[in-house]
């Protein structure tokens, strides 16, 4: 099932695979966008969202557990990224993921995602609008 995320979702992947990036979030950064969390029997899977940087400018977060089975929640978060980008449909999108987290890489590539740049120890990745 897709919700709309609630901040309290966070907390409630308490074995969350290996951040995408390498600092907790300011919870209060996502009262500035919108999410979606994928349950399935009353237990968060995972969670994702766009937090809005400026007018035209938005990041994708995405946290997920290991109880997870990929699959599920790759569709899951894919349809609701999908549902979201409505929400912003003229807003860019990027997506950050630590160097090094190959999981996380491959990821963002199957949300539809292509690698745009390297900042700091990060891959910057941009949203491709066919997908």
């Amino acid at each position: 099932m897709i919700k709309l995320f609630e901040k309290s979702d966070w907390a409630k992947i308490d074995d969350p695979v290996e951040p995408m990036v390498d600092v907790e979030p300011d919870l209060s950064a996502f009262d500035n966008g919108i999410g979606v969390t994928v349950e399935q029997d009353g237990v968060v899977l995972g969670c994702g969202g766009i937090v809005l940087m400026s007018d035209d400018m938005g990041e994708v977060w995405i946290r997920i557990s290991k109880k997870a089975k990929p699959i599920a929640v790759m569709t899951g978060l894919k349809a609701g990224l999908k549902i979201l980008r409505n929400s912003y449909k003229d807003v860019a999108l990027t997506c950050r993921v630590i160097e090094g987290f190959e999981k996380g890489h491959k990821l963002v590539k199957r949300l539809g995602f292509v690698t745009d740049r390297v900042e700091d120890n990060y891959q910057v990745y941009t949203w491709q609008q066919q997908h």
